[in-house]
């Protein structure tokens, strides 16, 4: 799997710098084909892997399409990680917290990813929010983690740490994009569902408000945390 993800990260890497015009000696054909001989091996294997192999796929393709041939991958991958469980939270319960770590950032990563394609296209979900109960990612880092105990201490501090400003931005930004995802499907299941009649014009003020509420509270919790990373930053990065 480790080389797969080498030869896609390359692809992603060669497509972005030739549609930016940045370099045009990158062949991205030269490391996809490379990827796919190895994704037939993966796809006959572990649920886990090909989840994975089939959103590194997604991610390829988005670089230079958008259209029912994406949403058809995406799909795939959601029913792949349906298939082994992700989408449930006991699936995560007999797992070392940084097994478990990993297939959450995985799952909810497939979950984002599919939410935004389908909102695009207007295509439906391939998964109901009522179906899933496993929990977003942690607020620790599990390279923290991994320094730490090797992933195998059982109550590990570091992925059950609260305290949102030792947390890299980059895994902010991710949990925050999940919640954003949330949002607009729960919005897009309750403006949009075609199995009860359109919302009449005096019901739409108190959903539209419903769904206002949940944005600004997700901004002011979003806001609040990157200022307090910022504010933890500006008090350490000088110290030696």
């Amino acid at each position: 799997m480790g080389l797969y993800r080498l030869y896609m990260a390359c692809t992603i890497g060669a497509t972005v710098k030739a549609l930016t015009g940045s370099s045009r000696s990158l062949n991205p054909d030269r490391y996809v084909q490379r990827a796919l001989k190895l994704k037939e091996s993966l796809d006959e294997g572990d649920l886990i892997e090909q989840t994975e192999a089939a959103f590194w796929m997604v991610l390829y393709k988005l670089r230079f399409s958008f259209s029912s041939s994406v949403w058809y991958l995406i799909g795939l991958a959601v029913r792949t990680a349906v298939d082994a469980d992700l989408h449930r939270e006991y699936h995560y319960q007999e797992l070392s917290p940084t097994e478990a770590e990993r297939r959450r950032r995985l799952f909810w990563s497939v979950y984002t990813i599919e939410r935004n394609i389908c909102w695009s296209l207007q295509r439906p979900f391939s998964l109901s929010d009522q179906d899933i109960d496993a929990q977003i990612p942690s607020t620790g880092s599990i390279f923290e983690c991994i320094q730490a105990c090797g992933g195998q201490h059982e109550h590990c501090p570091h992925l059950a740490c609260d305290d949102g400003p030792t947390r890299p931005l980059d895994l902010r930004v991710f949990i925050a994009s999940i919640q954003l995802a949330r949002i607009k499907s729960k919005s897009h299941s309750e403006l949009f569902r075609v199995d009860q009649p359109v919302a009449h014009n005096q019901q739409l003020p108190a959903l539209l408000q419903k769904i206002h509420t949940n944005l600004m509270h997700h901004c002011r919790n979003a806001t609040v945390k990157i200022e307090n990373f910022y504010s933890s930053m500006s008090k350490t990065q000088f110290e030696f």
